[in-house]
């Protein structure tokens, strides 16, 4: 409990510090704009030139302060992603991004308006005459520009019609697009030059964003693999299409984590290099070994249930606050669909190993009885530790006890848990299943607080 208490805190804390630096931003500006934002005269329109100005600077600044908290946000910080999760830090990163780049885009605009309003000029033609001025500007117009592309290609639609290299191509620019806003803010900064303690708290948020990035997003993954040389040192089938990689290395005792995290993995071979996917711990710790589960669902992944023994490879992690530790009331349901008992599994052991007696009940959801995954290791840990286990099978139909036919759902659930109502739930799916599942329990009663689940959807 004291954990989660600050777990809380930090949130808190982030979420004041992320508010307390706009509020900041916009006193710094209010100072730096002064009787810019005074108009003496409302009418006719073209006074209002000098705050349409200022108003440009504004969006400038907003918009820059939200992209350094961009790198923040996709940094795979430990004292943050530890307590937000990582599918929240991914949520809370594309509707930042999504502000900050409407705040970089009003930018330009009001700036060209402004400047329009106070000269008589139309836009274009205003527009020429500021690049004229500030040549370096056109930099951050194609900054811009990548930076919108960027946003667009986010979109889950989109994301589909590329392949993970092209899009992951393209989000390399965004270090690009910074450098090109870093250079013309600097450049043409009014605000930074007239208010150097101004200059100091930019170049201090400068310091912190990049830093932090630098440190856990590209440093952290090398001094990992520096220092355990991870390999996989066996690769065994689990059914048809699945397959567990039992990964070893150097001090592997010193790789910490906690069942129902999962870890960013990057083989290092041909055909693999360039791509960083995530996937679950399915075994709890050993200190010698790290398991992942892997079921051929794409290109990526069947090509990875072929990878032989031996392969050298890079995490970064572990991830993610799916964990035992979340746990606060002495009945569970634990609910997956297909590969998503990976972290399930490790996380059905820890609860019954961490709360002797806990009421626990694990509902597993598969087309055939072909698909189960871990069937043999389920049915030892529902005998060792006195937990049922009910298999549905959507395209099977057994006369077996523990199994039903039919399709996992929410009033199914409840005919074979009649008091799932009184349960925590934590579970693990298809992206689309786990949103479902999660509105129909809300709707059906279950706090939403009391409701565990994390999604890496890639």
């Amino acid at each position: 409990m004291q954990e989660l208490t600050w777990m809380s805190a930090m949130k808190r804390l982030f979420l004041a510090a992320y508010l307390g630096n706009l509020i900041i931003v916009i006193i710094f500006w209010i100072i730096a704009a002064g009787p810019s934002l005074i108009v003496t005269s409302p009418l006719p329109l073209k006074n209002w030139g000098p705050f349409w100005w200022s108003l440009g600077r504004l969006f400038g600044l907003v918009g820059m302060s939200l992209v350094l908290f961009q790198l923040v946000l996709i940094g795979r910080l430990k004292w943050l992603e530890g307590r937000y999760g990582f599918d929240s830090m991914e949520r809370l990163h594309q509707e930042n991004g999504r502000i900050g780049l409407s705040m970089l885009v009003m930018h330009p605009l009001f700036l060209i308006i402004g400047n329009s309003l106070n000269t008589g000029e139309d836009f274009g033609t205003s527009f020429l005459a500021i690049v004229q001025q500030f040549p370096l500007t056109i930099l951050s117009f194609a900054g811009i520009i990548l930076l919108t592309c960027i946003v667009l290609t986010s979109n889950p639609l989109v994301i589909k019609r590329f392949s993970y290299e092209k899009w992951y191509g393209l989000h390399v620019f965004n270090y690009f697009m910074f450098s090109l806003v870093f250079l013309h803010q600097f450049m043409y900064g009014i605000d930074f030059y007239t208010i150097p303690a101004f200059m100091v708290y930019w170049l201090a948020l400068y310091i912190f964003a990049i830093g932090n990035f630098l440190a856990f997003r590209w440093i952290k993954p090398f001094r990992l693999r520096a220092r355990h040389h991870f390999f996989i040192e066996t690769v065994k089938p689990e059914t048809h299409d699945t397959v567990s990689l039992v990964v070893s290395g150097e001090h592997m005792n010193q790789f910490r984590f906690q069942a129902g995290q999962f870890v960013l993995l990057r083989v290092l071979t041909k055909g693999f290099k360039w791509q960083v996917h995530p996937f679950s711990i399915s075994a709890l710790p050993d200190g010698e070994h790290v398991r992942f589960t892997v079921k051929a669902l794409g290109d990526y992944t069947e090509k990875l249930v072929k990878i032989e023994p031996g392969v050298q490879l890079m995490m970064d992690g572990p991830l993610g606050v799916f964990t035992a530790a979340a746990s606060k009331k002495p009945k569970s349901l634990l609910i997956a669909a297909g590969s998503g008992i990976t972290p399930i599994r490790s996380l059905a052991e820890q609860l019954a190993k961490d709360r002797p007696g806990q009421d626990m009940v694990l509902v597993y959801g598969n087309k055939t009885m072909d698909d189960i995954i871990f069937h043999d290791e389920l049915a030892s840990l529902s005998a060792q530790y006195n937990f049922p286990i009910h298999h549905f099978l959507s395209r099977e139909n057994r006369d077996e006890d523990g199994y039903h036919q039919g399709r996992m759902s929410i009033p199914e659930i409840a005919k074979i848990v009649p008091d799932y109502l009184e349960r925590e739930v934590f579970m693990c799916a298809p992206q689309q299943m786990m949103r479902s599942l999660k509105k129909d329990l809300i709707q059906s009663g279950i706090p939403k607080a009391s409701i565990y689940g994390e999604e890496f959807a890639w």
